[in-house]
């Protein structure tokens, strides 16, 4: 992903600032063009590696073939969660791209935890902003923030 976004600027920038021969713009120009197509199917070919599961009192993160890993919220240190989703409700694709990039990260036992998760209906949308709320008046050191 960060190969495709340097390939965009480095096209957009060399064809502003330097004069080059028309074809040679013009092939530097054509990453820009096909990059947002690109990373609309990256970012629709999401596969899910686990599950996470939160309430106020502790955090579960369950990944593909191991047992769960509970962490008590009391615990934590740095709690953490930054929703950067621009469309909080999920109508027909499992992850579309503006269902993710959603980030909950803490600290247990000296060990640094971050991860991304997608809110996939408007059912679980609903019961995550009760949750956050409940967290907000349960924990004073709780971060929060939304765009």
């Amino acid at each position: 992903m960060p190969f495709l976004i340097a390939a965009f600027f480095i096209s957009y920038f060399s064809v502003l600032f330097f004069f080059l021969p028309v074809y040679i713009a013009i092939l530097l120009g054509l990453p820009s063009f096909f990059l947002p197509w690109v990373m609309s199917y990256l970012s629709k070919n999401l596969r899910p590696i686990g599950q996470l599961t939160i309430n106020y009192k502790e955090i579960s993160i369950t990944e593909q073939g191991a047992p769960a890993t509970v962490f008590p919220i009391i615990e934590l240190q740095d709690f953490r969660i930054i929703r950067n989703a621009t469309h909080h409700q999920t109508e027909r694709e499992l992850y579309p791209p503006d269902s993710h990039n959603n980030w909950i990260s803490f600290s247990y036992n000296q060990r640094t935890f971050k991860h991304e998760f997608g809110i996939t209906s408007k059912k679980e949308n609903e019961l995550f902003e009760a949750v956050i709320t409940e967290l907000r008046e349960t924990y004073a050191d709780f971060y929060y923030a939304s765009i």
